[in-house]
């Protein structure tokens, strides 16, 4: 047979001249490949040789017709050839990490491993195995991955985009090579700032993720690679990997990889589908696999296949064929068509490979992955291959797994012999297999989670959280950041944010070990305030601030910068900090919001200022006020407080001028609450009841800890440990500041009390719960109650009890009948009995906006557009004649009128075995089993919604159904009700289709296959049965005016 291709030629050709063009780069101008120290020649071969790909099919027509290889590949050397630049100072700027925009909000994951994601189906692959981690996991994903992705708790999941910061430079690949360009510039900054513990990939033939782990590999961060399939064509695209490691399914594959990449270190861990236990009368199938027209196919070889697969399935009636189309191509209509009417051809594309590899005796294909793979599976290999210049790797004919055949008689030929003598294949494979395929299953995700643990070990959580000096040194902006941190403070929490947040640039949080809703309201600020608020959680163990003996002893042996310190707490959020000047917050504190942005506005001021004789001698006054108070018990010099009074508006003239020109450390001061003898007082001084509040002088009564300083290196938290004349042991955070602090005044009420009389009340609640809730409690409670009375009224009984004739009183019972509820559209409901409704059907129809049959001894639950459900007894309705009063619906229950609109209405009974389809404004949906709300309370909450968002729908649905979601703008989208997942009526729901911006869902429609549904858009009627069958969360056809 002729050669009927040049494609492995082509291959071949283009791997040598494109290396040839990236040494000839590397030898004559090396800095053309360098982008920040990375040298990204194997990277760039591979883009190269992706983006030469198209050229495949004109390589072979030339050389068919005599050219030369040099000659037909000539396009190639002209397209290189012209890619110069002119010369360029290779300096690049000094670029501090911490001022690029996205060192804030990727910081906290530093130290994590890190997954790059290409695609859905890789995420889909590596699922099983990430779950199985089981530690932080930070995906980079190529695509914005759906919400509605079931991810477990320790991922974190972005999307990855370009960095609009480019600190690295290299003109030539900006200009020729702009991906290579920006990739780098992003892979740069991601990495510096993250810092991973390691980088995994999957399959690893992109230039995206050589280019990543070039750049890893640079930065000392391990690499590793995981593959997904097996190319029998080891094409440019899988030679040269950078990666550290290679997790490949066997040992057989060894050689075949190291032929063409010398760097990794491959270990056979398996391959990670599950294979299934061998069903011999399950196992009875001819599985096709097709290839698109890439690398060693075309669109002639595709189409002798497809005919093929026919010409087979007729000489083999009896068996059952398999056709699975490759999932990045699809074969035409027409095919599908065709197949359809042979009766032994099957079509499994969206079926799931390990269950089609359960049914499959033979695999058939030219190159597929899915030929090695089966071998796996108990599969034959029959490898049809019409070319002379193609081998699949490895040779399975060689290997004794399997046959290869270059015409469709050897094809058939092949078959035959395969199925005649199944068994002796079957043998042969079962004794290569642990060769090829060192585990399967949970064994290879074992042993590759093993792998990952030894050469990737979990990063400490002190590299995580001990705040590096130098991220302090950093120039940042004017303005003041406020540091607030939390454990368990959901009591005043959205009080302190709201007072203080407006004064502020920003608001940098940290919670730790919080058992209340603290992370809760956090996470709520910082969606009110999304500019200003920034929540990190602090997870190292803290030592507490009053101290036992034994924590005491601990804590003298700290070192510095120990993370379990209430220092390194406090150092952690002040590293978070993005401005000049920060601002220590307490979450027990209310702040005076217009002086506490009147300090900030003096702080953020560069006006100039001038300071007068008169503000001076306030100020020294003042001082001499606070000596005379230390030095000297009793305070004889009443008079130095007075004056001190008398000229603190001058005083507080001075504070704001200090503030402005010197930038000075201020301390703010607040009102103190405590309660004595059942009244609330404000503790000035020596009557104080906190022992360590005795030195507070008025005015400035409180404890100093709030203050303003400046970020800096030596402006940081450090930890002593003290104890009190009462023996009390302490651990503080404090602050040594080079310069005097001056102190600011009344800026804030403390409630630390309040929280005490709290705390009081919650317990108290909780043993009226525990009285309640438990019948031992209570009786404990009465036989208590009951001994009191016994002492109190301890006399004889003056009364005499007899028997008496026991009083029976029997409740009519309510005859049960059916009952038409008629509510109107102006709210108003009552009830009348059938046969009334059926002689005023017509006038009942006209009037009434919801009809409802029921029982009178039912309910009617009511479902409204805040998500609500109400229960209304039907006994509490007016029942009477068709023309008797009515009440209005709101006086029977809950709902009202005024705040809610009733989106759906339906007796109690309607409710058992059926389904509930909910449908939003912002297009979410779900079906929900009617049971979930058969409850006993009046109201209840009978979906979940987001914010902004209400119901538009709730419909009672069939199982077999259409559905078409129509918006505001026109918009329609037709799915099936299959694809509409069932929930718990607590849950949000699945996205039903992508709305245009500002667009809302308006109208919804329900029908059955065949059914002529019409629906209208501006006056327009629209055929729903008409639309385009669609997948749910599409964008939907605009319809047309």
């Amino acid at each position: 047979m002729d050669r009927q291709d040049y494609y492995v030629e082509y291959y071949e050709v283009l791997d040598r001249v494109l290396s040839d063009y990236v040494n000839h780069l590397r030898e004559e101008k090396e800095y053309w490949l360098k982008i920040g120290g990375h040298d990204v020649g194997v990277p760039l071969i591979n883009l190269l040789f992706w983006q030469f790909t198209w050229h495949r099919e004109e390589y072979d027509r030339l050389r068919k017709e005599g050219k030369s290889c040099g000659e037909a590949l000539g396009s190639v050397k002209e397209i290189l050839a012209d890619k110069q630049v002119e010369e360029w100072g290779r300096q690049e700027e000094e670029y501090k990490i911490y001022d690029h925009e996205w060192y804030e909000a990727l910081a906290p994951y530093g130290g994590q491993l890190v997954i790059y994601i290409y695609n859905a189906r890789q995420l889909a692959y590596l699922t099983p195995l990430i779950e199985r981690l089981e530690e932080p996991v930070l995906l980079l994903s190529e695509y914005e991955i759906p919400d509605e992705t079931e991810l477990p708790d320790f991922v974190t999941a972005i999307t990855l985009e370009f960095t609009k910061t480019a600190p690295l430079i290299n003109p030539f690949l900006k200009e020729w090579f702009p991906l290579i360009f920006q990739y780098a510039n992003t892979f740069d900054i991601l990495m510096r700032i993250l810092q991973p513990k390691g980088l995994i990939f999957l399959e690893g033939c992109h230039y995206q993720q050589l280019l990543l782990a070039t750049i890893g590999r640079d930065y000392g961060i391990p690499t590793l690679c995981i593959q997904q399939g097996w190319p029998s064509l080891m094409h440019a695209a899988f030679r040269r990997m950078p990666y550290r490691y290679y997790l490949m399914w066997g040992e057989g594959f060894r050689t075949l990889w190291e032929k063409h990449n010398p760097l990794p270190d491959f270990v056979p861990t398996g391959y990670m589908y599950q294979v299934e236990p061998r069903n011999e009368t399950k196992k009875e199938c001819v599985t096709f696999f097709l290839q698109g027209p890439f690398f060693l196919s075309d669109k002639r070889y595709l189409q002798e296949m497809i005919c093929l697969i026919g010409t087979v399935a007729a000489e083999f009636p009896a068996r059952r064929f398999l056709v699975r189309e490759h999932p990045e191509f699809r074969i035409g209509e027409e095919v599908r068509m065709e197949w359809e009417q042979i009766p032994n051809i099957e079509m499994v594309t969206d079926g799931k490979l390990a269950e089609v590899f359960a049914r499959t005796r033979v695999g058939v294909a030219h190159y597929s992955s899915s030929l090695m793979e089966g071998v796996a599976h108990g599969a034959v290999p029959l490898v049809y291959d019409p070319t002379e210049g193609s081998r699949y790797s490895p040779d399975v004919e060689a290997e004794g797994l399997g046959m290869i055949a270059k015409t469709k008689e050897e094809l058939i030929g092949g078959l035959s012999r395969i199925l005649e003598n199944y068994g002796d294949f079957e043998q042969r494979m079962e004794k290569g297999q642990p060769l090829w395929f060192q585990a399967t299953g949970e064994e290879t995700l074992r042993n590759m989670v093993g792998f990952i643990k030894e050469k990737m070990p979990p990063v400490t959580l002190k590299e995580i959280y001990v705040v590096d000096t130098d991220t302090l040194t950093r120039e940042r902006p004017v303005g003041v950041s406020g540091l607030l941190r939390c454990k368990n403070c959901e009591d005043f929490l959205e009080m302190c944010i709201d007072s203080c947040i407006d004064g502020l640039d920003e608001l940098i949080v940290v919670y730790h070990d919080c058992t209340d809703r603290t992370p809760e309201i956090l996470r709520q600020k910082a969606a009110q305030y999304p500019d200003k608020i920034r929540v990190f959680e602090y997870q190292p163990s803290v030592y507490p601030i009053d101290l036992d003996d034994e924590e005491f002893e601990k804590a003298k042996l700290l070192s510095p910068d120990s993370i379990h310190t209430l220092a390194g707490y406090c150092n952690y959020a002040l590293s978070k900090a993005s401005y000049r000047y920060a601002v220590k917050i307490d979450a027990d504190q209310i702040y005076f919001t217009d002086r506490l942005k009147h300090i900030c506005d003096a702080y953020r001021s560069d006006k100039k200022v001038r300071f007068n004789v008169t503000e001076c001698i306030s100020y020294n006054l003042y001082r001499a006020y606070l000596d005379s108070f230390n030095r000297i018990e009793m305070r004889p010099f009443r008079w130095l407080e007075r004056i001190a009074l008398w000229t603190h508006a001058l005083y507080a003239s001075y504070l704001e001028k200090m503030i402005i020109r010197y930038k000075v450390p201020v301390s703010m001061s607040g009102i103190n609450l405590f309660r004595k003898d059942r009244e609330w007082m404000v503790g000035l001084g020596q009557e104080h009841p906190e022992p360590d509040s005795k030195e507070i002088l008025p005015p400035f009564n409180g404890v100093r800890d709030t203050f303003f300083f400046e970020v800096s290196a030596d402006r940081i938290f450090r930890y002593v440990t003290e104890t009190k004349p009462d023996g009390r042991h302490r651990g503080l955070e404090v602050m040594c500041c080079p310069n005097e602090i001056l102190d600011a005044g009344f800026c804030w009420f403390h409630l630390r009390a309040l929280m005490k009389e709290h705390e009081e009340t919650l317990k108290n609640i909780e043993k009226y719960e525990d009285i309640l809730n438990n019948y031992d409690s209570m009786t404990n409670v009465i036989i208590d109650e009951l001994e009191g009375y016994k002492k109190a009224y301890a006399r004889e009984r003056r009364t005499v009890i007899e028997n008496g004739k026991e009083a029976i009183y029997e409740e009519n019972k309510v005859e049960e009948q059916d009952v038409i509820l008629l509510l109107d559209r102006f709210g108003y409901a009552k009830t009348v009995d059938v046969a009334t409704y059926e002689r005023n059907k017509e006038a009942a129809d006209s009037e009434n906006k919801h009809i409802v049959p029921c029982k009178n001894t039912g309910k009617v639950c009511i479902f409204t557009n805040t998500g609500k459900m109400h229960q209304v007894k039907v006994s509490d309705i007016p029942y009477g004649k068709f023309r008797d009063k009515s009440v209005p619906i709101d006086n029977l229950g809950n709902y009202d009128s005024a705040q809610e609109e009733i989106v759906y209405l339906c007796a109690e009974e309607e409710l058992k075995d059926a389904k509930l389809l909910f449908v939003t404004r912002q297009s979410m949906l779900k079906q929900v089993a009617g049971e979930e709300f058969l409850v006993s309370k009046r109201t209840t909450a009978a979906t979940k919604l987001q914010e902004a968002d209400e119901v538009v729908a709730v419909i009672k649905v069939l199982e077999e159904q259409n559905i078409v979601l129509q918006t505001e703008g026109g918009y329609f989208l037709r799915f099936l009700l299959s694809e509409v997942p069932e929930k718990k009526k607590g849950a949000v729901g699945v996205r039903g289709m992508k709305l245009q911006k500002s667009d809302r869902i308006e109208q919804i429609y329900l029908f059955a296959d065949g059914v002529d549904t019409k629906g209208s858009y501006q006056e327009k009627e629209v055929s729903l049965n008409r639309l385009k069958l669609n997948k749910r969360d599409g964008k939907g056809t605009k319809t047309r005016l």
